[in-house]
């Protein structure tokens, strides 16, 4: 797929300081939150697990540490803005992984999501799994597990994969992300799939091809 999407990705901003990214993060999000109420809408926000919600152990799987600055945004979300919080991992999901994936969560002092999105047989063929992620999140849009349509207000993640489709799927966005995203920064990111009103691009501590 090489022509561009409907609506082009548009960053909003971009930090290289944690603490001055979540501030405007939060500020852009607020504002999305009021929007989508107005509207008659549930809002919503997704978090990747790996580099993301939590930090992993270089050489070790099972040491894992919480992301201070995302842990710090994912309870203001569901604490004092009152989002629903979904998870959408590139895990490839198995009974005993899934409730691996729930348990680190948990230890690390996160509330379960409403529901934890994993890969599965269907999409082993995609690299990136961009293309399971963004069906996963049309899936919680439209309303497939909860009854009720949600507006996704913040899409988090560290990898472009996170945040739209990336090669096969849409050269165009792999072009875009190469050209314009700091592997080292933080991205707010509007129009970047379709269905986030923003995504938040964070660091990157490795690359998905």
């Amino acid at each position: 797929m090489a022509s561009a999407p409907a609506r082009l990705p548009e960053i909003l901003f971009s930090r290289t300081d944690a603490e001055a990214a979540m501030v405007d993060a939060k500020t852009i999000a607020a504002e999305l939150i009021d929007l989508a109420r107005e509207r008659g809408m549930h809002p919503v926000a997704v978090f990747d697990i790996d580099e993301t919600l939590l930090l992993n152990h270089e050489e070790d799987d099972d040491l894992v540490a919480a992301n201070p600055p995302v842990a710090a945004l994912h309870a203001w979300l569901r604490e004092e803005k009152g989002v629903t919080i979904y998870v959408v991992t590139a895990r490839r999901w198995t009974e005993w992984s899934r409730k691996f994936a729930e348990l680190q969560l948990a230890t690390l002092g996160y509330p379960a999501p409403a529901e934890l999105f994993m890969v599965n047989r269907e999409h082993d063929d995609d690299p990136s799994a961009s293309l399971f992620k963004l069906e996963a999140r049309r899936k919680i849009a439209a309303g497939a597990t909860s009854g009720r349509p949600h507006a996704v207000i913040l899409n988090v993640g560290d990898q472009a994969s996170d945040m739209m489709l990336m090669e096969p799927y849409s050269t165009y966005n792999a072009k875009f992300a190469r050209r314009n995203l700091d592997p080292g920064a933080y991205h707010a990111i509007a129009h970047a799939d379709g269905v986030s009103k923003v995504g938040l691009k964070l660091p990157e501590r490795y690359t998905v091809e």
